[in-house]
């Protein structure tokens, strides 16, 4: 596979993209089953909810995309991307641990919102990276 280092590459320049800018550089937005759910809630309830179904979504998409860069690379080069991947997690824990005023509140809704958040922008890093040919 000619893809590998092309694929390496884009996640290491995202990767340093996120972590000096607190962006990925790719504009995304949470899905619009989330969207859907936020403007039915009727209660704080039920916006949790809706955070805690984006960031189960989030995730999967997250992992799903990870898995499918980890198989078209070779051991080495899996080697960069899990130890990137460490990186990146460390870094998105302390960024939403920071989200929010202190309050509970912020507790509640922006630290799930911000980790929904960072693993889309994550996730469309890793997809855009699988989705390169070369």
């Amino acid at each position: 596979m000619t893809l590998r280092r092309p694929l390496l590459r884009t996640i290491q320049i995202t990767l340093f993209v996120s972590v000096f800018s607190g962006t990925t550089g790719f504009a995304s937005d949470l899905s619009a089953q989330y969207e859907e759910c936020r403007a039915r809630s009727q209660s704080g309830v039920q916006t949790k909810t809706c955070l805690a179904q984006e960031l189960d979504r989030q995730d999967a998409r997250l992992n799903m995309a990870y898995r499918d860069a980890m198989a078209r690379l070779p051991p080495q080069r899996q080697y960069h991307l899990r130890e990137a991947e460490r990186a990146w997690i460390k870094w998105r824990d302390a960024k939403c641990l920071a989200a929010g005023d202190g309050s509970k509140a912020a507790a509640v809704y922006d630290y799930p919102l911000c980790m929904a958040t960072e693993a889309a922008r994550r996730a469309d890093v890793l997809e855009k990276a699988n989705s390169q040919k070369n």
